[in-house]
């Protein structure tokens, strides 16, 4: 997986140096990974990916599984939009944003302190950026 610096650069100083994320992976249409980094860089597939290609459908409340540190996680879906998904690990431990965007998806993960509806809102801004 190689990134152009800049990219690298971009994501660091927009969403990782504030704290709004402790992992992000970038996708691509055809479910492969381009980028990824922080708590989410051991992740080399997604489960059940392909269950947001419609992200306004009402039966999207499902279950998505990630590895956080080493550990796999379980993730369930609480809100979901036209283009985005926000889901949450037991006790609130972590939470996701995925975002559909032009080229494919981005998958972000947060955690405390960062205030749930900062890093929401922080990576909503970033994913309508890319597209």
């Amino acid at each position: 997986m190689s990134v152009d610096v800049h990219f690298q650069e971009f994501v660091h100083d927009r969403l990782v140096r504030h704290g709004y994320i402790s992992g992000i992976i970038f996708f691509t249409k055809q479910k492969n990974i381009v980028y990824a980094c922080g708590d989410l860089s051991e992740n080399s597939a997604v489960e059940n990916l392909s269950q947001f290609d419609d992200f306004s459908n009402d039966s999207v409340k499902m279950c998505l599984k990630l590895k956080i540190d080493k550990a796999l996680t379980s993730f369930h879906v609480f809100h979901n939009s036209p283009k985005s998904i926000y889901a949450t690990s037991r006790h609130r431990k972590h939470g996701l944003v995925i975002c559909l965007v032009s080229f494919g998806y981005v998958i972000a993960s947060f955690k405390p302190p960062i205030l749930d509806s900062i890093a929401i809102r922080r990576i909503e801004e970033f994913c309508e950026f890319l597209s």
